[in-house]
Order: structure tokens, then sequence, then C-alpha cells
């Protein structure tokens, strides 16, 4: 195996049949450390991307836990010995777990037959319709990223790393014929992929090879779509995907979230007979009743996210400083 060949031609046909029918491909990649993050949102796209199907690339050869399977889902997985990584270091791993992603979509656009690709971190939960998305794009953008602006932190951190694109989502779209057969689309995911790998050793190389785009390739730029809708880590009720970054993986509103949805899956076409009338957790009920949890939720999260959090980053910045001051 190598980097510019990573699956088998039998693996390539198969997916291809598996997909056929499908409204699009859901982009997975997980090492067994994240596989507690995969039952949330596999729940979450049985609700809102029902259609699509999900690929999931697992990194190392390990089983899934039962609650890890789903009809939507095809899986394979990529051994790092086979790449000549067997000796790397727990940080080593990490970055280049992360980076991977830059190869495998270059691999999958040669090759799937399909007008719609999404890579999304696996800790992440889809929230709304997801074909519903790509309805909202305009006719000339093929590329769906999220991009963000310097904040207050930022700006008091002159001398930091700022990341404006952000890897944890990632929508690739074409009108015409399949994604393999858009140059764009195949110029983008090969230069994407050349600079996570050339840097896989570096954490964030995923972010910075969409930075590295977007300035230096104008012919691809003009592709981008930057869009917040598609992905959040604010927990917005118009958003389409969530994604719990850093410490937001063990909030509380993220864990409400996540369990309901897996709870409502689980309820799903559960019949409930009183001696009135009968009542049945059909799936639009199922997405009311998450919406209205997202809607009646959201203001929390804008206080623990938009206001507190950066209240406090900002004061212990500041406290830092002062106590700086106060030694010398």
């Amino acid at each position: 195996m190598s980097i510019h060949n990573l699956f088998r031609e039998n693996f390539k046909s198969e997916l291809n049949k598996f997909i056929k029918k499908k409204d699009g491909l859901i982009l997975l990649i997980c090492t067994n450390s994240y596989q507690q993050f995969l039952n949330p949102i596999l729940s979450s796209a049985s609700l809102f991307a029902k259609k699509w199907g999900i690929l999931l690339i697992k990194i190392g050869n390990y089983d899934l836990k039962k609650e890890n399977t789903s009809k939507q889902l095809f899986s394979t997985h990529i051994d790092l010995n086979d790449l000549n990584l067997e000796n790397i270091n727990s940080n080593q791993l990490k970055s280049v777990s992360a980076n991977i992603r830059g190869p495998i979509i270059y691999e999958l656009s040669k090759f799937i037959e399909t007008k719609k690709l999404i890579y999304t971190d696996v800790d992440a939960l889809i929230v709304r319709d997801l074909s519903n998305f790509f309805n909202l794009l305009p006719n000339n953008k093929k590329i769906t990223l999220r991009k963000i602006k310097k904040n207050w932190i930022d700006l008091m951190r002159p001398h930091s790393k700022h990341y404006p694109y952000k890897g944890g989502c990632i929508a690739l779209n074409t009108r015409r014929g399949y994604i393999s057969q858009d140059p764009i689309l195949i110029e983008f995911s090969n230069q994407y992929s050349q600079y996570c790998w050339e840097n896989k050793f570096i954490w964030a190389a995923d972010q910075d090879g969409l930075k590295n785009i977007a300035e230096n390739f104008p012919k691809i730029n003009q592709y981008i779509n930057i869009s917040s809708l598609l992905v959040d880590w604010s927990f917005r009720p118009w958003s389409y995907i969530w994604a719990a970054k850093g410490f937001r993986k063990n909030a509380l509103i993220w864990s409400i979230n996540s369990k309901l949805i897996i709870f409502s899956k689980s309820k799903e076409n559960l019949k409930i007979n009183f001696k009135i009338f009968k009542f049945k957790f059909s799936t639009k009920i199922i997405k009311d009743l998450i919406y209205l949890a997202k809607t009646i939720l959201y203001p929390l999260a804008f206080l623990r996210f938009e206001v507190f959090y950066p209240v406090l980053k900002i004061s212990n910045y500041c406290f830092k400083i002062f106590f700086k001051i106060i030694k010398k």
C-alpha cells in the first residue's frame, strides 16, 4: 500500500455499487479511541441524512462495537504499518490521523461515482436534512469550507497561530457527472493531499492546507464557498452539522443533544397505546422534537460558548500578563 494507492480495486467497485442510488457520501475517519463518537453521528445520519451512504475508514484494523454499525455504513481500514509509519510516537500518530484526510479525499475523488461528498470529523452531529444544504449553494461553487475570523482572544495574542480555515468539515459537489469527472475537484483534492501528507507530522496541517489553496491557487479558489451554515461549534439551531471542538466534547449541552438523538432514533416507529389514543414516534415527530430541543438549548449554548468562555479566556490572559509584569 502507498499513500497514492490506498484502496484495492474491488473496494472501489463495491463502494460505487453501495452509493449508486444514494444522495451522496459522508466520509468519516476514525481511530479506535474515537469510537465513542461513532454512535451519535451514525444515529444523527439515520435521521437527517437517511438517503446518504457513510464511508468509515478506520485507522487500524480494530473491531467496531455493536452499537457502531448501521445499514448506511460501508467500512474499511488503513494500517499505518503498510505506510511505513509503525514507529511513530503518540503525537505523530495524532497528527497523521488528522492529516491523512487529505490523501483519502483525493483517492476517493479519483473514482467515486457521486455528485456530493462531505468529510466531517467523527465527533460531530448532523442536525438538519443534509441534502437540503446543497440546494442553497450557488451554481458556480463546488467546494464548501468553514472559515472564521480572529476573535478578541486572537487579537490580544498577536503572535499566536491563527487557523482561518477549519478542516473538520469539507463539502464537495458537482452539477454535472460525478466528482471523479470534475477536474476542479480533483485538482483541489490533489493539492490538499500533497500539502497534508508533506506535513503529516505537523498538527493542524489539514487546516493550513486549505489556507494554502485559497491563497495560492486562484483558479480553485473561485469555486470555494464559505458557509457557516455547513458546520459550527456553538450549536446553533440553523446549522446543518454541529462539531464538538475541544472542551465541547465534555459539555453538558453536547451530551444532552447527542443522547437525545441516540434515544430518539432507537424509539423510531415505537408505538405507545393509551386507552384514549395511540401514538407513534415517526421520523417527522422525532425531528420536530430534536428541533425543539435545539431551539430551547441554544440560549444556554450561546451564553456558555459565546459569552462565558471568551470572558474566561480573556481574564486568564490578562492575569498571566499581570503576573509577568509583577515578577519583573
